[in-house]
């Protein structure tokens, strides 16, 4: 499994957003958010094969107290195991046109990469 599944999350639609699953702020530049764009999205990660246990979700001094833990529900939601996760977050890398870098990566042979996707394998 990737060491590291990372991404924002929306904080008004609760929709993961996502062009690099290891690099915040790759995804970021990729999708062009400046200024504002940044503060209405919070980062996301997800760091082992597990229930959610390891899935967290980045928040503010000034954000509201459950802020974090309703995203985290939201994205709980969402996707029951990291392996529904990954699947999804290719789906969305696919649509914004972002690379996945596989080097490393194991457990993925249930995964279908959509053809929107570079891949870079070394």
């Amino acid at each position: 499994m990737c060491d590291l599944l990372s991404g924002w999350i929306n904080i008004k639609t609760e929709q993961p957003e996502i062009a690099d699953l290891r690099s915040h702020s790759r995804t970021q530049g990729r999708l062009g958010w400046k200024g504002d764009e940044v503060l209405l999205r919070r980062e996301w990660e997800w760091t082992n094969d597990d229930d959610g246990k390891s899935l967290t979700v980045r928040t503010g001094p000034d954000d509201p107290k459950k802020l974090g833990a309703n995203l985290r529900a939201a994205l709980l939601a969402r996707w029951r195991t990291r392996q529904d996760a990954i699947q999804d977050c290719i789906e969305i890398m696919a649509r914004n046109g972002g690379s996945l870098y596989l080097s490393g990566c194991t457990g993925l042979k249930d995964c279908k990469i959509p053809k929107g996707v570079k891949k870079a394998i070394r």
